[in-house]
């Protein structure tokens, strides 16, 4: 049997060995969609559990991944997860995130 994380080191190998092993900053800050607020604490993955970080208090985040059209996922408990694809790398990304519609009656 192999686990998630035999698998993600394989899922890395292969890039190495396809030539691709020059990691590709990205940079970006998540924020609030209605407020221009920042979020601190935004779970921010390319690769759940391996290529992650978590956005600081001014919601700023910088991963290091190994493909220039990465797709980011941004997730946090008061806000709708959302998906985005990496374009630009050369682009600071400002992820505005919409709050959860949590309507309990």
């Amino acid at each position: 049997f192999v686990n998630i994380h035999d698998m993600s080191a394989l899922f890395i190998c292969f890039f190495y060995f396809m030539g691709l092993n020059d990691a590709v900053v990205i940079k970006g800050q998540v924020r609030d969609a209605k407020t221009g607020s920042p979020v601190a604490k935004a779970h921010v993955y390319f690769i759940k559990g391996e290529i992650e970080q978590f956005s600081d208090s001014s919601g700023r985040f910088e991963l290091n991944v190994y493909s220039n059209k990465a797709i980011l996922y941004f997730d946090h408990p008061s806000y709708q997860r959302q998906q985005f694809q990496v374009l630009n790398t050369e682009e600071v990304l400002f992820i505005d995130l919409q709050k959860k519609n949590n309507t309990w009656k």
